[in-house]
């Protein structure tokens, strides 16, 4: 027990130094996030941070919080991590006006975030008395491309410190400043037009108090983990890989506000993933007028077990044409899967019409009516449903359809005719169509599979007639795979 102990100590101090914890900070890991590192976490690792109770849980947490920020995982070395421990030793050693280390300060973590400058402007005669707070002396730092991927900031990013009365830099917000067009001379001349009033209502530029507060906060924003996970997927060649089995279904939002609800299931089977991976969507309108949405870690949720292991997210669609990639990064760099789909909202009407027939593994209603819910994932209205992510059946798994039929006059006809693909291509009957009279608005439909099912291509036709004659159809592909040995 002493040898274990001892040996679970030199891991965890291993974890620490390879965490980097900066000389003089606590032996426990309890206060890493409390470092450097809290620059670049996201709201939803700051919540699994507080929740871990032991070293050893912290170990692994860090350790998987740099491999999902590394740009190349099928090499041995993690760039980014190096390059953000290099960054915090450069501002500790740049920035020494401040009694706290320098990556604490203003421009340390300007520094940390993004790097040196383009160039910097440095007048420590500058007068910047009349500021609040400021003393004498101001540092300009130019970022030339934008420093941010964000794109709602300008070609080229002024971001300007003053010296406060302590004698150390401080971020400033002044919208003078931060203009492309400022003469740092006109600082020295007490009758220039910087220090007339209306000249800060008239800036130069186009600057203004509003935009430089958006400015500064977006520069001091945690950079977007998700976008940056996709844009490595999308630009990087030498990232492998594979098609991610996904499930996309469409019901009409209960909202009312003419919006799609978008149930995304995407499958993380424990032989691909032995740990659950970072999942991130995002959804591109073709309107380039609306913004993009970004699906985190946060959004999806886990669910079931082995082969079987699945997690889902949702999100609200405006009418109109969207693009959606589906991303799963492996946190141990192993397998990674990536999925492109385009999804089409239609615009809500009284016609009748159906959600998507998904491909159920479960389903199954809620035990109370007090848990309805179209928010809460694998909920759907009152029933519980976990679809499969793909198209693929074993044999002698049961055929399962869910869906909604929305518009229309009740009640409904609702026929299912099952076809099976022939060695010419040509999809024919399988026996008669199952009926249902008098059919409700939420349907769930099974059908049992056998051994002597040949493998292969099949369909399931659903028609549906509501009383006043109008018909509605939908056509659910499947494939038949046999059973593999374990």
């Amino acid at each position: 027990m002493l040898y274990r102990s001892r040996v679970r100590a030199a891991a965890i101090a291993a974890a620490i130094a390879a965490a980097g914890v900066l000389p003089g900070a606590s032996t426990s890991l309890k206060d890493w996030a409390n470092g450097p590192a809290r620059y670049i976490m996201t709201d939803y690792e700051v919540r699994a941070w507080k929740s871990l109770r032991s070293d050893g849980e912290r170990s692994v947490f860090i350790e998987r919080f740099w491999t999902r920020r590394d740009p190349t995982p099928e090499t041995l070395a993690n760039e980014y991590r190096q390059l953000f421990w290099e960054r915090v030793k450069e501002a500790n050693s740049l920035f020494l006006d401040s009694p706290r280390p320098g990556w604490m300060t203003d421009r340390g973590k300007i520094h940390v975030l993004y790097g040196a400058p383009t160039e910097i402007q440095d007048d420590p005669n500058a007068h910047t008395e009349g500021l609040e707070g400021a003393s004498r002396g101001l540092i300009r730092w130019i970022y030339e491309g934008r420093p941010a991927a964000n794109k709602t900031l300008d070609a080229i990013v002024v971001v300007p410190f003053v010296r406060d009365l302590s004698g150390e830099y401080r971020l400033s917000q002044d919208p003078r400043l931060t203009s492309v067009f400022l003469n740092v001379d006109d600082l020295k001349d007490k009758e220039s037009t910087f220090w007339q009033s209306w000249y800060a209502t008239h800036i130069t530029g186009g600057r203004t108090e509003l935009g430089a507060l958006l400015d500064q906060g977006t520069l001091q924003a945690v950079p977007s983990q998700e976008e940056f996970l996709i844009e490595r997927v999308e630009t990087m060649e030498t990232y492998a890989t594979r098609d991610l089995a996904a499930s996309v279904a469409r019901y009409r939002s209960p909202l009312s506000d003419g919006s799609t609800l978008v149930v995304l299931t995407v499958s993380i089977p424990f032989e691909e993933y032995s740990v659950v991976p970072a999942l991130v969507a995002r959804i591109v309108p073709r309107d380039a007028t609306r913004s993009p949405k970004v699906l985190g870690e946060a959004s999806f949720r886990a669910e079931g077990a082995g082969a079987e292991r699945v997690a889902q997210a949702r999100v609200r669609l405006d009418p109109g044409t969207w693009s959606l990639t589906l991303m799963a990064a492996d946190p141990e760099g192993k397998s990674n899967g990536l999925r492109r789909v385009p999804i089409e909202i239609p615009a809500e009407g009284p016609e009748l019409r159906t959600s998507d027939v998904i491909l159920a593994r479960t389903i199954e209603p809620v035990p109370y009516s007090s848990l309805a819910s179209y928010d809460e994932p694998y909920i759907v209205g009152s029933f519980r449903v976990v679809p499969r992510a793909g198209n693929e059946i074993v044999r002698g798994d049961p055929i399962t359809l869910f869906y909604e039929i929305y518009g229309g006059r009740e009640p409904y006809r609702v026929a299912y005719g099952l076809e099976g693909r022939e060695d010419d291509g040509r999809f024919t009957p399988l026996g008669n169509p199952d009926v249902r009279e008098g059919a409700e608005a939420v349907q769930g439909w099974s059908f049992p599979t056998g051994p002597r099912w040949p493998a292969g291509e099949y369909r399931v036709r659903v028609e549906i007639v509501d009383a006043a004659g109008a018909r509605a159809e939908s056509v659910v592909p499947f494939v038949l795979v046999e059973e593999t040995s374990p």
